[in-house]
């Protein structure tokens, strides 16, 4: 069949995709340029434009659902407003394009380049993002429930006030990422990097983040409740004020670690380090797991001097001979006044019987 020029491709592809995709299987399917091509508002559903050079096309506002783009270079194009839900753009080159609004529910973006790439307010609700690099690209206000970004490169990108609810983001890397409130809520993001992610007052109620890295992560004011952490590095990471109440903490590391008031009650910190962390005003109940956690000396006068307190005028009513003396050693007193906010907490004077 005779080979069209591109500005016949062009027409063509926009008066009958039937005719075009006939077309293309003639020539097998050979590499055609359509880069800088206008075909906004264009209908384009079941379009065959695998391995097309669509750079720098304008796409804005055109109907791409259910076409093939697999393999294709998207870069710098205007897909804004575009409806690309169940296409598939396998391999596809989509750094530095325009996608704000874009529908990609159900789409194929496996292995797809998207690095720089404007997502904001777009739809990617069940798409397979597999393998995905989504570097640099603005993801503000996006919605990925349901996704899966298994090994996904998300690195300094901005999910702020992202949707990712029950997305699969095991083995991803999010390092310098920005998510903060963004509902992670039931999120697999075991084995994740997210190192000096900020992850303020996201919702993470019930995520998966064992064998996370979560090291210099900025934590604070997020909904922890129910995660799973166990094994997570949180070296250095910012918790302060975060609800962990029933997390699973077991084996993290959270040396250095900032838990300025945080909800810790019926966290389980068995084996957990907590070496140097800041502990100050955290709601910690004792139970053999959270006892098991590795503490240091600071952590120790802290729990003798909040334990030791109640007891002054025999408020717990102890009846214990024994812990009637141990209170009363001078030894105890010096230790537990020891503590480092004894100047406005007050200090534990000794047991006194009623």
């Amino acid at each position: 069949m005779e080979k069209l020029l591109k500005y016949e491709l062009i027409e063509l592809l926009k008066k009958d995709v039937l005719v075009f995709n006939d077309y293309r299987e003639k020539n097998n399917f050979e590499r055609i340029d359509l880069s800088y091509a206008n075909l906004s508002n264009a209908n384009l559903y079941n379009a065959d434009l695998s391995d097309a050079n669509l750079s720098y096309a304008n796409l804005s506002y055109a109907n791409l659902s259910n076409a093939n783009l697999s393999y294709s270079d998207l870069s710098n194009a205007n897909l804004y407003n575009a409806n690309l839900s169940k296409a598939d753009l396998y391999n596809a080159n989509l750094s530095n394009a325009n996608l704000y609004n874009a529908a990609l529910s159900y789409a194929n973006l496996s292995y797809a380049n998207l690095s720089n790439a404007n997502l904001s307010y777009s739809d990617l609700s069940d798409a397979n993002l597999y393998n995905l690099n989504l570097s640099n690209a603005n993801l503000y206000n996006l919605n990925l429930s349901n996704a899966n970004l298994y090994n996904a490169d998300l690195s300094y990108a901005n999910l702020s006030d992202a949707n990712l609810y029950n997305s699969n983001l095991s083995n991803a890397n999010l390092s310098n990422a920005d998510l903060s409130d963004a509902n992670l809520y039931n999120l697999n993001l075991s084995n994740a990097n997210l190192s000096n992610a900020n992850l303020y007052n996201a919702a993470l109620y019930n995520a998966n983040l064992s064998y996370a890295n979560l090291s210099y992560a900025n934590l604070s004011n997020a909904n922890l409740s129910y995660s799973d952490l166990s094994n997570a590095n949180l070296y250095n990471a910012d918790l302060s004020k975060a609800d962990l109440y029933n997390a699973n903490l077991s084996n993290a590391n959270l040396y250095n670690a900032a838990l300025y008031n945080a909800n810790l009650y019926n966290a389980d910190l068995s084996y957990a380090n907590l070496s140097d962390a800041d502990l100050d005003y955290a709601s910690l109940s004792f139970s053999c797991k959270s006892i098991k956690a590795k503490f240091d000396e600071k952590h120790i006068i802290q729990i003798l001097y909040h334990a030791a307190m109640p007891t002054q005028n025999n408020k717990l009513n102890i009846k214990d001979k024994d812990l009637k003396k141990l209170l009363k050693l001078t030894t105890f007193k010096k230790v537990v006044n020891k503590f480092h906010r004894i100047k406005e907490t007050g200090k534990f004077i000794d047991f006194k019987e009623q």
